[in-house]
């Protein structure tokens, strides 16, 4: 694999794991609204 596709690879996984943990802890933070802006800043 190439450098670009390794980080291609990791930003993809990350993004994944970003959203899993999104929808995981959706009930704490869907009433607060300043964390998306602090998660997606």
């Amino acid at each position: 694999m190439t450098l670009v596709e390794v980080t291609s690879y990791i930003l993809y996984s990350s993004m994944i794991t970003a959203l899993l943990y999104a929808v995981i802890n959706w009930n704490h933070i869907k009433n607060k609204p300043e964390l998306w802006i602090l998660i997606f800043y």
